[in-house]
């Protein structure tokens, strides 16, 4: 009986020491960059000063992960997931594997113009972030929102209008309806990516005051009126 005492004491100490020993543990800051009570700012600063050279240099590799996303690659020693970028300014993950289609086609980029209302397009783009939001996709390439010189360019389905005031508008609504579903956009291609052919290679040569009238206007506009989070280059 008294052996069992004696280890029935024994136990509860250990048990004492074992829940002193983890609220030490519990009771040590924890890093500022897993601190969810600070600014970003300074949890990005935290998180920066600790990755190697090595590791910031990583941080900026793509790779392709699934049908039509590509993500910036994570750290797992630090906890940073991929960030994952759905391709295509119409929806999201439309194809899993051959055999099984999900998610939903989105109206074309086109066709969200020519409705000319931003509150529906607004609709659109939150109903479209929120299915992103539902498989972890945390931007999307997109909208697309170069001008619309020639009809028959490539990509004239995946961009706005032809003209710049309304291509302004209905970007900006896209971009507010998308962001407000924590998902960023990346508004594209900055800038005069207006032709498919050879453009990788294409000089464009443009006029200040073309540029500031016309291609420039839908940019700013959805920068600064609905604080686009990213721009995608153009190839030229």
């Amino acid at each position: 009986m008294k052996d069992k005492r004696r280890l029935s004491f024994a136990s509860i100490i250990a048990l004492l020491l074992l829940t002193v020993g983890t609220g030490n543990a519990m009771a040590q800051e924890i890093p500022d960059y897993k601190n969810p009570e600070l600014a970003v700012e300074k949890r990005v600063a935290d998180l920066l000063d600790r990755m190697t050279l090595e590791e910031k240099c990583y941080q900026l590799v793509g790779k392709s992960v699934d049908y039509n996303q590509e993500a910036l690659t994570g750290n797992e020693r630090l906890g940073i997931p991929p960030f994952i970028i759905v391709h295509g300014p119409f929806g999201g993950k439309f194809k899993r594997t051959p055999q099984m289609q999900i998610g939903t086609y989105f109206p074309v980029s086109i066709a969200m113009a020519a409705t000319w209302s931003e509150a529906l397009v607004e609709e659109i783009t939150m109903a479209m972030g929120a299915e992103m939001n539902s498989w972890g996709g945390l931007a999307n390439a997109g909208p697309a929102m170069n001008i619309i010189r020639d009809p028959r360019t490539g990509r004239s389905f995946e961009y706005f209008t032809e003209d710049p005031f309304l291509n302004g508008k209905i970007t900006a609504s896209y971009t507010r309806g998308l962001q407000s579903q924590k998902v960023a956009v990346i508004i594209k291609h900055y800038i005069c990516n207006n032709q498919e052919l050879n453009r990788h290679g294409i000089n464009v040569t443009v006029s200040d005051r073309a540029l500031r009238e016309i291609y420039l206007p839908g940019y700013k506009e959805a920068v600064v009126n609905a604080d686009a989070r990213i721009i995608m280059g153009a190839y030229n």
